[in-house]
């Protein structure tokens, strides 16, 4: 089964040829084919698109049920042993379907068949616990509609680790062998996708194997001599060896032992009856080669860790009846011998505390951000945007804790917030405080990127507080924002970005050129249109282009003005008309000229 995004013929092989599947000599699961003619391989074709501009996608739940059904279907699936691969999001679809069988298997025995006959499972970068590329996705919502298949991939999702204690409980009560390989190396552009720590499921008897390759290199080897390929190759073949439980006889020897030191009577006492020890004993594995004093010792610290888990049930934990009704659930089962169910209450526990941690967390996050919003309105009346500007930075930290390019696009929006009001409303303070947000939002950058955003932010806001003041203080500061901004904006790094601040450097020069005398702040301001439009062009962006071209022609008719001469001023006749090839009456009628 293939993963997010992925496909299922393209998923599986290295080349990017248009060739059939049947003549395509890097889609390897046509070599297991041909190598082993007794082998039936199918590969399962769902939707799994990463964004929603993509197409559409079910949900984990939804579209594995709908796997289900189709397996149940294909009557050549119908007999024989099992054996699952899934790549990164299909490792989840495999886990998810297996789920929904065992769900469907008490009242369809076409369900019950089919779980009955899975002997393995390979997970291929899998993430158990979540992908980060999908949490990226999730704060990045608004720009890339995340699919639904995306949004089942969010990192510690609660429900991804409800699916994998289930599964844990399941695989290793039937004893299904697993193949674990995880990516070593990071993508070029998103990095490591899935963690070491997600990739491990925590699966008895099952451990990692990393791999030198990528989240994509992972499922696509080269040729037959790679890692992959070979792992694959002799886990798919080689014979399950389940192990034995402990002779009867042997189990027998081991209780009257304990019969005649008197455990079993102690053990009775505590409430864990001789079934359960029983059981105990028919858990010892033959693998572990233990001599008969040593499994009585084995045996006797387990019946210990029994006795011990009914007392707890019994007398308490003080901790909250969530934690007593556990226990003692654990007890109950622990006492009857049915330690794998004990195991699952443990899970199931643990989980519904996680959920009810999750909530209480969560309703503490509101109240904080509830007293911080009201603060930052007693800031406003007492006009300290400082103040101001430090609890909106505390929002943000209560917001997103753990992750700092989540806080900075939440600095910087509530940073635009305000801007737009100061802006189009003509509140002053607003700006101020825009101004001092802008300024937290320069410690909060994390990269080049979001330090040359934020400068340009600043220089913004600064020049649309000066234009309002009396002083040159504010525009002067907007300049020096304006520059401090193409020093992380590039040319390089972004064309269309650096023109943008080139533009508003160019409004601030223009601006502060207004107010003072001579001309050099004006000449400034006419190199910095210029040099904008050298990017943007008519055909990159219309508007933007139009405007820039007002622009220009604004500083080039106040430099006019102050130099002997017509060129400048034939100059302004030229930008001005050249804006209005675009700036027309029917697409900005505000800004055409009246």
């Amino acid at each position: 089964m293939h993963g997010l995004g992925g496909h299922h013929y393209d998923t599986w092989r290295s080349s990017t040829a248009q060739k059939l599947w049947n003549a395509d000599e890097t889609f390897w699961p046509l070599w297991l084919a041909n190598e082993n003619p007794g082998l039936d391989i199918y590969v399962v074709s769902y939707s799994a698109p990463v964004s929603r501009f993509s197409g559409m996608a079910m949900h984990l739940t939804d579209q594995a049920s709908n796997i289900v059904e189709r397996l149940l279907a294909e009557p050549a699936l119908a007999h024989g042993p099992l054996i699952f691969i899934g790549h990164s999001l299909g490792g989840l679809m495999v886990k998810q379907l297996l789920r929904s069988a065992d769900s469907k298997a008490q009242n369809d025995i076409r369900a019950d068949a089919l779980i009955k006959r899975v002997e393995k499972v390979a997970f291929l970068g899998t993430p158990h616990a979540g992908s980060d590329l999908a949490s990226w996705g999730d704060r990045l919502r608004i720009m890339v509609r995340p699919s639904a298949a995306t949004a089942s991939l969010v990192r510690n999702d609660p429900n991804l680790r409800d699916l994998n204690s289930w599964y844990r409980e399941w695989a290793n009560a039937r004893g299904v062998a697993h193949l674990i390989l995880a990516e070593a190396k990071p993508t070029v552009i998103f990095g490591m996708i899935v963690p070491p720590d997600s990739a491990d499921p925590g699966l008895a008897n099952a451990r990692v194997v990393p791999i030198d390759t990528d989240h994509r290199g992972i499922c696509k080897p080269i040729d037959r001599t790679k890692d992959i390929y070979v792992l694959l190759r002799d886990f798919i073949l080689r014979p399950i060896q389940r192990p034995k439980p402990v002779a009867d006889a042997v189990v027998e020897k081991m209780l009257a032992i304990l019969d005649a030191r008197g455990e079993s009577a102690r053990a009775a006492e505590a409430g864990v009856e001789r079934r359960a020890i029983f059981e105990l004993a028919r858990r010892l594995k033959p693998d572990e080669a233990l001599d008969l004093d040593q499994a009585v010792l084995e045996l006797t610290a387990a019946v210990g860790i029994a006795v011990h888990a009914r007392k707890k049930g019994e007398h308490g934990s003080n901790l909250g009846d969530l934690v007593d009704t556990v226990l003692a659930r654990i007890a109950a089962k622990t006492g009857a011998g049915d330690i794998d169910g004990a195991a699952e209450e443990a899970d199931e526990g643990f989980t519904e505390w996680e959920h009810a941690e999750a909530e209480r967390r969560a309703t503490s996050i509101r109240s904080g951000i509830a007293l911080l919003e009201a603060g930052l309105g007693q800031d406003i009346l007492r006009r300290d945007a400082v103040a101001a500007a430090a609890r909106v930075a505390r929002i943000a930290a209560l917001e997103k804790p753990d992750d700092a390019s989540a806080r900075f696009a939440a600095i910087r929006e509530r940073m635009l917030t305000f801007y737009e009001r100061g802006h189009q409303k003509g509140i002053n303070f607003d700006l101020l405080i825009a101004i001092e947000i802008a300024r937290l939002g320069l410690v909060a950058a994390q990269d080049a990127r979001q330090r040359g955003m934020t400068q340009n932010d600043l220089g913004v806001a600064l020049q649309a507080l000066g234009e309002r003041e009396s002083g040159n203080i504010r525009l002067e500061e907007a300049v020096a924002a304006c520059r401090a901004a193409l020093t992380e904006r590039t040319r390089e790094r972004g064309p269309l970005d650096w023109a943008m601040t080139q533009n508003n450097l160019g409004n601030a020069l223009s601006r502060l050129g207004e107010r003072e005398s001579g001309t050099t702040r004006l000449k400034e301001a006419v190199a910095a249109y210029r040099a904008a439009l050298t990017e943007r062009t008519r055909e990159r962006g219309p508007l933007d282009w139009a405007e820039t071209q007002n622009n220009l022609g604004g500083a080039l008719l106040a430099l006019g003005q102050r130099e002997s001469g017509t060129t400048r001023l034939e100059e302004a006749v030229a930008a001005f008309r050249t804006a209005l090839l675009e700036y027309t009456r029917e697409r900005v009628p505000l800004q055409y000229p009246a």
